[in-house]
């Protein structure tokens, strides 16, 4: 599929995920052939959308406990269910499946990235972190899911920002992975680092 026909069905899902960083994600899954992608973090699929959509003989993983409750502000598209601003974990999960119902090379683990870490054991060919933001979970399951990803495969990170209070731990925890990688871009209109594995 075009870029343009994946993004248009992903803008059909309320999330956060802008038009550029949809690109980025693109781009990169669209290398996969064959392939495992695993998404830390996914809430209501906009992302899980344009990753399974962009690698189609792949399987894409996405990993995300669903919190009990979720208070959030602005996103792309609102559900048409959406009141106010809050959601239950289980309204959440409801439009993530009904979001994801017809895109057959994806699944859903409903556990913490770390827990399903810690047992995990397959080679991944493309790792993306969207979950929690804070400083000290972003190091944890970086250190934790990093190693499984094969060497000169890419792991990208959403909100790397240097100026948001409430993504403020992102930064500090990819920049003090730098031994991982051979490799740590940004693309000029994105706010996902883009890093290679060695």
């Amino acid at each position: 599929m075009k870029f343009e026909e994946i993004y248009k069905q992903a803008n059909e899902v309320y999330g956060w995920m802008s038009e550029a960083d949809s690109r980025v994600l693109n781009r990169y899954a669209s290398k996969v052939k064959n392939g495992l992608i695993v998404e830390l973090g996914c809430f209501q699929g906009r992302s899980s959308t344009v990753i399974s959509l962009s690698s189609p003989t792949s399987k894409v993983v996405s990993v995300d406990p669903l919190q009990p409750e979720y208070t959030y502000s602005g996103g792309s598209k609102m559900s048409t269910e959406k009141t106010g601003n809050n959601f239950t974990g289980e309204q959440v999960k409801s439009f993530l499946h009904r979001n994801m119902k017809n895109i057959k090379n994806w699944e859903h683990r409903q556990e913490s990235s770390v827990e399903v870490g810690k047992g995990w054991d397959l080679p991944i060919d493309m790792l993306f972190v969207d979950s929690r933001h804070d400083y000290k979970y972003v190091k944890e399951e970086s250190k934790i899911w990093v190693p499984h990803v094969k060497s000169g495969s890419f792991v990208l990170y959403h909100d790397y920002y240097d100026n948001d209070p409430t993504v403020s731990g992102v930064k500090p925890a990819v920049d003090e992975m730098s031994d991982y990688f051979s490799e740590m871009t940004r693309d000029p209109n994105s706010y996902i680092r883009i890093c290679k594995k060695k």
